[in-house]
C-alpha cells in the first residue's frame, strides 16, 4: 500500500442537505460557499469514490468512478479539471467491494495513479465495516470527506445540485 489506511466507517454523518450532488460516472469541481458546503455522492459499490481538496483555495473534486477498462484516460480529464498539480492536494480514495469484471478498476491501480500525481496525502479506505453500498460526503469548508449514514436513507432536496456533474467517460 503506498497511501495511508485510514477507516472513515468509524464515524459516520447524516447527510448534508445543502451539497453538490455528484451522480455515478461523473465528477464535479467546487469552491467553498456557506451556502453549499458540501460535495456528496452515494450508491458506491463497485465504483470507487475520489475525494480531492486543496486547503489553500477551498477547492474540491468529488468523483463516481464506474466501469472503466481504462480509467488512467478519465483519470487524466479529471485532474486535468482540477487544475492538473497535486502538490497541495489531499486525496482520499474510498470502495465498498470490488467486482471479478476486470472492467472495475482496483484501488490499487487508482492508488498507483495518484500516488504518481506526486500529491500532499493520498489516503485509503478499504471499508473495514464490510457495507455492500457506501456514500460520502467532502466538506469543502476544511477537507473532511466523511461516510455517509446509510440508515438514513438517500435525502434530496431542491438544495442539492448536480449543475457541476460532468462525465467521466463515455463507455462503448
Amino acid at each position: 500500500m503506498i497511501g495511508q489506511e485510514i477507516d472513515l466507517s468509524a464515524a459516520p454523518i447524516a447527510e448534508p442537505i445543502n451539497a453538490y450532488r455528484v451522480d455515478e460516472n461523473r465528477f464535479a469541481t467546487a469552491e467553498y460557499s456557506p451556502h453549499i458546503p458540501h460535495m456528496v455522492t452515494t450508491g458506491i459499490s463497485a465504483c470507487k469514490g475520489i475525494f480531492l481538496y486543496t486547503p489553500e483555495t477551498q477547492k474540491g473534486l468529488v468523483a463516481h468512478l464506474s466501469a472503466d477498462a481504462n480509467p488512467e484516460e478519465s483519470l487524466d480529464r479529471m485532474v486535468e479539471a482540477y487544475g492538473s498539480d497535486l502538490s497541495d492536494t489531499t486525496v482520499h480514495l474510498v470502495r465498498a467491494h470490488q467486482s471479478d469484471s476486470p472492467a472495475w478498476p482496483t484501488i490499487d491501480r487508482l492508488e498507483d495513479y495518484f500516488s504518481s500525481q506526486n500529491p500532499h496525502n493520498l489516503f485509503v479506505d478499504n471499508n473495514r465495516a464490510h457495507a455492500p453500498v457506501r456514500g460520502f460526503s467532502l466538506s469543502l469548508f476544511d477537507g473532511t470527506v466523511s461516510e455517509l449514514v446509510s440508515s438514513l436513507g438517500w435525502a434530496w432536496s431542491k438544495k442539492q445540485n448536480t449543475d457541476l456533474n460532468q462525465p467521466l467517460r463515455t463507455l462503448n
